[in-house]
């Protein structure tokens, strides 16, 4: 209820007869009592009908306004409802808002092993980025979620997943353009470790020979150690 209120135009009076009046007609079921009250539709089918309803510029607007509640709820921390304000961003049409947080839903994932979920975070936040416009920064968060699409695919799909190879080969001409050898040295060991567990070893003599340049001119001796290993 706390969250119904916050999100309504109208006041308590207004607010707290209309919700009874759906849960009478049977729309809805209320569990507990007001202020501590929870609401639940009765079916799905309901809350589509409900849902599809409304125009779709009355529904962005309800998506941004409950989007920017979430927001200012203190009490829990962002990533545990990156999702939640991920989804109503996007549906709100807001993108650069909703990409920010599926990318922060994806990471958390990614560190939780919910490998399955980070893979369906990134690439919806990957999807949204066709939305905007070329730059810099969009191209830093593309970077960022290919870096973390990259060892999602790996544990469910396998080392030697197509999947693997093609956030790869994104990542890694997104480090070059970015001019990021950091990200660059991460896009390339993954790479090369996928084509060398497929078994091209053309393509993974031609990545580890990268890497070997690398850490040539970088001179950092752990760097060396791990290009001597690929080649």
């Amino acid at each position: 209820y706390s969250l119904i209120e916050a999100v309504s135009p109208w006041d308590k009076t207004v607010l707290q007869n209309g919700l009874g009046q759906l849960v009478e007609a049977g729309l809805l079921y209320q569990q507990g009592t007001l202020p501590l009250a929870s609401y639940e539709f009765k079916h799905a089918l309901i809350q589509d009908a409900a849902y599809q309803s409304l125009l779709k510029g009355r529904r962005q607007q309800y998506h941004r306004r409950i989007a920017q509640v979430l927001e200012g709820i203190s009490s829990v921390s962002i990533p545990t409802r990156s999702e939640l304000l991920a989804h109503h961003y996007s549906e709100a049409g807001l993108f650069q808002e909703a990409i920010a947080y599926w990318q922060i839903a994806g990471q958390r994932d990614l560190e939780q092993a919910a490998n399955q979920e980070a893979i369906a975070h990134f690439t919806r936040g990957l999807e949204l980025l066709k939305k905007l416009p070329e730059n810099s920064e969009r191209d830093r968060q593309e970077l960022e979620m290919q870096l973390g699409l990259a060892p999602a695919s790996m544990a469910i799909k396998g080392w030697a997943a197509s999947e693997v190879e093609q956030a790869c080969i994104r990542a890694r001409d997104l480090s070059e353009k970015l001019g990021d050898g950091q990200s660059l040295l991460v896009a390339l060991w993954c790479l090369w470790t996928n084509y060398f567990l497929r078994g091209q070893m053309d393509e993974a003599l031609e990545t580890s020979a990268a890497v070997f340049q690398m850490s040539e001119q970088a001179n950092q001796q752990m760097l060396r150690v791990i290009a001597c290993h690929a080649v």
